[in-house]
Formats: structure tokens, C-alpha cells, sequence
């Protein structure tokens, strides 16, 4: 796989939240926002402007009480 060098620009205080998340996970910089890209893909949708939380339930087929599995 290959990588590469991107660049973006956060203040302080978002740079500080960013540190405190690679303290936390034991990762570096660049892992941790991939970590944070891999759980916004698979946790949460856009919903009429709202960024919406997904729930596991949501996504199961639903059980009939009746008929046992």
C-alpha cells in the first residue's frame, strides 16, 4: 500500500484534542485520524444536515416474538 503526504490546518486547541486522542489510543497522529475516519464511516450517516449516530439494532432484521429462532 502506498501513502501519502497530505496537509491540513487545525488551531491549538483542535491540535491539543488531536494529542490527547494519540495519548489515549497509544497512536500517532496519523493513526488516530485514520482510527477517526474508519469510525465515521462505519458509525455515523448524513441525515438532512445532521450528522446521525447509527445504532446496531437498526441495521438487524427484525424477530417475530412468536416464532422462536
Amino acid at each position: 500500500m502506498s501513502k501519502k503526504v497530505i496537509s491540513f490546518r487545525l488551531s491549538d486547541e483542535e491540535l491539543a484534542k488531536l494529542d490527547e486522542a494519540c495519548r489515549r489510543l497509544s497512536q500517532n497522529r496519523s493513526e488516530t485520524v485514520v482510527s477517526a475516519i474508519e469510525v465515521l464511516l462505519r458509525d455515523y450517516v448524513h441525515e438532512g444536515g445532521t450528522l446521525i449516530q447509527r445504532t446496531p439494532w437498526l441495521f438487524e432484521p427484525p424477530t417475530n416474538p412468536e416464532k422462536p429462532e
